[in-house]
């Protein structure tokens, strides 16, 4: 069975058409606050409306962080674009809506496509040097 406590993240994995993870702020009582597209707002779902079927995992609140704090934070955005910016998948998404909650606005998942991207490019760089050193001789 899957329990979550107040404060808490959770992060559902898609593997749809692109598999990725949905995050949001469990706020007690069956409820979830998380930024969706193309609402573009924050805004309180069920647990099951927020998982349905798939694949759940519970990211506990650090222990030094208010439980209620990160409730409040979570509802003080409700209704509202969150940091007044519309949804965008590499700067102001769902998962930095829900580790703001926690602490700072960040997405591991962003950042590891940016990380990949920079890796790919520098990789295809060093290819076209070597290839065209090779064509020079």
């Amino acid at each position: 069975m899957f329990t979550c406590e107040a404060g808490d993240l959770i992060a559902v994995y898609r593997n749809h058409r692109y598999p990725y993870s949905h995050w949001g702020v469990y706020i007690g009582n069956g409820e979830v606050m998380h930024l969706t597209v193309p609402e573009e707002k924050v805004h309180c779902v069920t647990l099951d409306e927020f998982a349905g079927k798939d694949v759940k995992e519970c990211v506990p609140c650090p222990p030094d962080v208010s439980r209620k704090e990160v409730v409040w934070h979570a509802r003080l955005v409700e209704g509202r674009m969150f940091r007044n910016k519309p949804y965008d998948v590499m700067t102001n998404n769902c998962e930095h809506f829900a580790r703001w909650c926690h602490d700072k606005a960040r997405s591991e998942q962003s950042e590891n496509v940016r990380w990949w991207a920079a890796a790919l490019a520098a990789l295809t760089r060093l290819f076209n040097i070597r290839s065209f050193s090779r064509n020079k001789q």
